[in-house]
């Protein structure tokens, strides 16, 4: 918020500004911080339900005479 606020004396439009910064703070708890989550450990994306799909999808194309429609 503060980077955003640096840049209202340059803005062309501040009534734009100002709905980004409202639309960001009124969010605030539902965006993620991925810095905090990367120093926990904490998983960031989705790539391990994906690779579990990827296998029961390649389990199931495996048997004979099966294919997708």
């Amino acid at each position: 918020m503060d980077i955003l606020e640096g840049y209202r004396p340059q803005t062309k439009n501040v009534e734009k500004l100002d709905e980004l910064i409202n639309y960001l703070r009124n969010r605030q708890a539902y965006i993620p911080n991925y810095r905090a989550r990367w120093a926990q450990r904490q998983y960031i994306g989705s790539a391990h339900v994906e690779k579990g799909n990827d296998l029961m999808v390649a389990r199931r194309q495996k048997h004979q005479g099966v294919h997708w429609s």
